[in-house]
């Protein structure tokens, strides 16, 4: 009954990609773009309504329309290349979506993106291209000459471009899937994970670490970069927090960043408020392993991998 419930919902408001939700703005040069109306400026409390189970160390969650798509890193949850990673999709009720199979060879999957028909996910030292319809292998840029080892997210920009990050090179780069090409980002950040840009503010938000381990309060950074006369060269703020800061979504005028906080009770939430440089709220999932989560049916609902014990959450936001 409340798989039926819930897949009612979902029939009737279609999950939506959104690493960037987008409203009306006005013009705040405190901000360093157009700022939106203040309609969404308050936290919500996030509520559980469904988990199931994935196989295999699921890192990173996607959604777009009525589907989920989920990077599962194989049984390591390393960067390893020993080619049992892989990228599954779900049905919005929680049922595997069969008609999608990748048969590429991938070996640690983390961060997507999707730039039309076409899903990215990074691997290591690769951004690879299948059809999002189905999963086949369209191709693949690697990063290898620039010594990378360790791609943990990546986000889309516009039709053609990407920006991924580099954790072990404390590095982001800007890829054109077009010409396949890529450029470093001259700007340092301390081991960077989670992603997220916002188009109409045209900021790239970004979540690292100062150390890239579970550490203690203030180990995680959050990171404001603004795209300005072409390029992304301006740090709009930084700010430090949480324990082990791994994803990062926009929502409205907040920023959403998840903490792994504990391994043993559990990660937590936080909603940030980029215009007043402050902590809105931080709310315990009590799920452990929150990694790279994804938003969906117009940012009301949070869906997050549970990386430490094979499962995904479900959670639905509620008006505090």
């Amino acid at each position: 009954m409340q798989k039926l419930a819930f897949n009612i919902i979902f029939l009737t408001m279609a999950l939506t990609n959104a690493h960037a939700s987008v409203n009306p703005c006005k013009i705040d040069p405190n901000w360093g773009g157009c700022r939106p109306e203040d309609n969404s400026n308050r936290a919500v409390y996030w509520e559980t309504i469904l988990s199931f189970p994935v196989d295999r160390n699921p890192e990173s969650v996607l959604v777009s329309g009525n589907k989920i798509y989920v990077s599962t890193m194989g049984e390591e949850t390393g960067p390893i290349k020993n080619g049992d990673g892989t990228l599954v999709r779900y049905h919005e009720y929680g049922g595997l979506d069969e008609s999608f199979k990748v048969r590429y060879n991938l070996h640690s999957p983390m961060g997507m993106a999707i730039i039309g028909e076409y899903l990215f996910v990074v691997d290591i030292e690769s951004i690879v291209c299948v059809s999002k319809a189905n999963g086949d292998f369209q191709f693949q840029i690697s990063l290898e000459n620039e010594g990378v080892d360790f791609l943990n997210d990546i986000v889309t920009i516009n039709s053609r471009h990407l920006i991924v990050s580099a954790t072990r090179k404390n590095a982001l780069y800007l890829v054109d899937v077009i010409s396949k090409s890529y450029e470093r980002i001259d700007i340092p950040i301390s081991n960077p994970n989670g992603l997220s840009y916002n188009p109409v503010n045209r900021v790239l938000f970004v979540v690292g670490n100062k150390r890239h381990e579970l550490g203690n309060f203030g180990n995680g950074i959050l990171t404001a970069i603004e795209y300005k006369n072409g390029r992304f060269q301006t740090i709009l703020f930084e700010t430090s927090f949480g324990y082990f800061l791994d994803g990062v979504a926009v929502r409205g005028n907040t920023v959403l960043v998840s903490d792994w906080k504990s391994v043993k009770t559990g990660g937590s939430l936080f909603t940030y408020l980029p215009f007043t440089r402050t902590i809105l709220k931080e709310q315990d999932l009590f799920i452990p392993g929150v990694a790279d989560f994804g938003l969906g049916t117009f940012d009301r609902y949070l869906v997050t991998p549970d990386l430490i014990n094979d499962k995904i959450y479900i959670l639905k936001a509620r008006t505090l």
